[in-house]
């Protein structure tokens, strides 16, 4: 095979004029991370894994936007920073902006009751920011995401 037939065009994520992404929820699962702490041992952490099918610039083809979470709703918003202003954990964050949390009524609402797997299937809309260990990689800027009919 020559090389001439293994160059590809790059999965640059596509956004409309607004600078939005449309991606669709293809997957939320439970998974285990093994992360490093601050000893440097190897620690299993478990996750909510989020996946977006999003377009890309090259017609026809997608790519997928990944998102972590703990299994915490918390009520009460934390100050980070680099985001400029207090803000709910991202699952809170998520359930908020896809209907499935009332802001007004975290403390009251019955968690069991909550079905994140009726999501999948569903198109939202969000911005793409960088994501700060990896500055070349985007993810979803979940205080923008919104459902799309």
């Amino acid at each position: 095979m020559t090389l001439s037939k293994r160059i590809s065009r790059a999965n640059r994520i596509a956004a409309n004029e607004n600078n939005l992404v449309v991606g669709t929820l293809t997957s939320v699962e439970p998974v285990i991370s093994e992360l490093t702490d601050e000893e440097g041992e190897i620690v299993e952490n478990e996750q909510i894994e989020w996946v977006w099918e999003v377009p890309t610039a090259v017609k026809g083809k997608t790519t997928s936007i990944h998102e972590w979470t703990g299994f915490n709703v918390n009520s009460e918003k934390t100050y980070y920073p680099e985001k400029g202003e207090p803000t709910y954990n991202k699952l809170t964050t998520i359930l908020i902006k896809a209907g499935l949390l009332d802001e007004k009524t975290i403390d009251d609402a019955d968690l069991e009751s909550i079905d994140i797997e009726s999501l999948i299937g569903q198109k939202f809309e969000f911005e793409l920011e960088r994501r700060s260990k990896k500055k070349s990689v985007k993810s979803a800027k979940l205080s923008t995401i919104k459902p799309v009919d």
